[in-house]
């Protein structure tokens, strides 16, 4: 499977929603493919919480990437 491929994309950082659509779509996968239930999504939430809390800033940061259309 091809993430990106060659199309162009677009990196910016960390905004709102981010890592609540991270997680979402994560959790969805996962009930599809594997099966999976609430409580995966509620550890998921769990690593995203700790993300958003603990990041520095100054070392630290996510890079979304936007496929350019």
């Amino acid at each position: 499977m091809r993430v990106l491929g060659n199309a162009p994309f677009t990196l910016r950082e960390t905004c709102i929603d981010d890592v609540g659509w991270a997680i979402h779509r994560q959790a969805l996968s996962y009930a599809r493919e594997q099966g999976r239930d609430i409580m995966f999504e509620a550890l998921l939430a769990g690593i995203g919480a700790a993300f958003i809390r603990k990041v520095d800033p100054g070392g630290e940061r996510g890079w979304p990437a936007r496929l350019r259309r």
